[in-house]
């Protein structure tokens, strides 16, 4: 676990709207954050395989809709233990909120696979409009292309790092030309927040 600051907050200060401060004295530049620092988690190899493992054993789903244009396979968990533990502990730290259930989903990409640009809390679906947050995780990197990509950019994170985003930001995966992707989608609802740590979203 190691304090640090996400690389794309200091590069595009206006996702967080803080302030940049010149240090010209130690050359860098450093963002006026106010009681934060964002934690840099990530899943150990045995947990990453763990996931992969579960997920195959439960049987996996083809999902395949023109309406969304979205193919891959499908696992969805319900998991107590460890994962949650370290997920729970991520959300406590790093978004300021505490679970009281968890929502794994692992999501397989075979070549061909991909899940165009979307949002997850759209209005217009009724299931889905209690989404706050995404969870992610890449499980492995033994394939080729597949890039995830967050509000237009490039967004690709160490095999293992946990990161998150709003429901309400777009998001996609390209498609796989070569390997299998997995990785790991923790769904947050509003009901899933535990009452200690509620707040609005």
């Amino acid at each position: 676990m190691v304090a640090l600051l996400r690389e794309d907050w200091i590069k595009d200060p206006q996702l967080k709207k803080w302030n940049l401060v010149d240090c010209t004295k130690c050359n860098t530049i450093k963002l006026i954050i106010p009681l934060f620092i964002f934690i840099i988690m990530k899943f150990t190899d045995d947990e990453r395989i763990e996931l992969i493992q579960i997920a195959e054993k439960n049987g996996m789903n083809r999902i395949e809709t023109n309406s969304r244009k979205k193919y891959f396979v499908h696992s969805w968990i319900v998991y107590s233990g460890p994962i949650f533990e370290k997920i729970n502990n991520y959300c406590l730290k790093n978004i300021g909120m505490g679970l009281n259930k968890l929502r794994v989903h692992v999501l397989k990409y075979i070549e061909n696979d991909f899940f165009e640009r979307h949002i997850d809390r759209d209005e217009n679906l009724n299931f889905n409009k209690e989404f706050v947050f995404n969870i992610n995780s890449r499980l492995n990197d033994d394939y080729e292309d597949g890039e995830f990509f967050l509000n237009d950019k490039l967004y690709e994170k160490p095999v293992g790092e946990i990161y998150h985003y709003r429901s309400t930001e777009y998001h996609e995966v390209k498609p796989i030309t070569k390997g299998i992707r997995y990785s790991a989608l923790f769904s947050i609802f509003e009901s899933d927040i535990s009452d200690s740590t509620k707040k609005i979203f």
